[in-house]
């Protein structure tokens, strides 16, 4: 599976943790691949990965009015890029997602090939908003041409301004998990608060912002160790 990491400067210390947080958990890679989506003024030479195919995309131009436009640009432009050049299926899976088991990939790729839609993501119905498909979730290889709103991306987040594109010809997973916290501080303070929020499948948890949930995490992998 294509799986694509996108960043800013400001999110690239937390996709770093991510990523070592991958090698740690000794996710199987050598199969998969991984593009590390950069806006232009990210350092790429500074990452490290443990996918052997690891590459690069870095737009020619960029947007920082801050969110949802800025990252709206980056995934217009990545949207363009895969449809027109790259023509695979992806994962889009930012910073503050969190992989919970070493199969995360292999279990959201399988499910993928077989559900027979284009977009597989969460379920997401948080009322007023409309019911749409997580933001971090699984994109067709001509994805520009399945959500034609994309090109017109600027002040609503993607998932919600191509609601009509998308809900329509998505799959509902329960291994991708999304909840959506407009505090910047969602927070995994002990091990029960990880047993309470994680739900019996998920396998790809959003959004967690700090170094809480993958703390916790190592925890009780070491405790399960001994």
């Amino acid at each position: 599976m294509l799986l694509v990491l996108p960043t800013s400067h400001l999110d690239a210390p937390a996709a770093q943790r991510l990523l070592d947080w991958i090698a740690e958990i000794k996710t199987p890679t050598e199969k998969h691949e991984l593009i590390i989506a950069a806006s232009k003024r990210v350092d790429i030479s500074t990452f490290k990965s443990s996918f052997e195919k690891t590459s690069f995309f870095v737009p020619h131009d960029e947007d920082e009015r801050g969110w949802p436009q800025s990252p709206n640009h980056l995934f217009k432009r990545l949207c363009q890029h895969i449809t027109w050049n790259v023509k695979k299926p992806f994962l889009w899976f930012e910073a503050d997602c969190v992989p919970i088991v070493s199969s995360w990939i292999d279990q959201i790729e399988a499910e993928y090939n077989s559900c027979g839609q284009p977009f597989m993501g969460a379920r997401v119905d948080y009322p007023p908003t409309p019911l749409h498909m997580s933001g971090n979730a699984v994109y067709p290889a001509d994805v520009l041409h399945r959500a034609t709103y994309i090109c017109k991306l600027d002040r609503i987040a993607w998932d919600v301004a191509c609601v009509e594109d998308i809900v329509q010809q998505a799959h509902w997973t329960e291994l991708i998990q999304h909840i959506w916290s407009q505090k910047r501080d969602f927070d995994f303070p002990d091990r029960k608060s990880v047993t309470d929020v994680l739900k019996p499948k998920t396998v790809l948890f959003h959004q967690c912002k700090n170094p809480s949930l993958i703390e916790r995490l190592r925890e009780m992998r070491e405790a399960s160790s001994k």
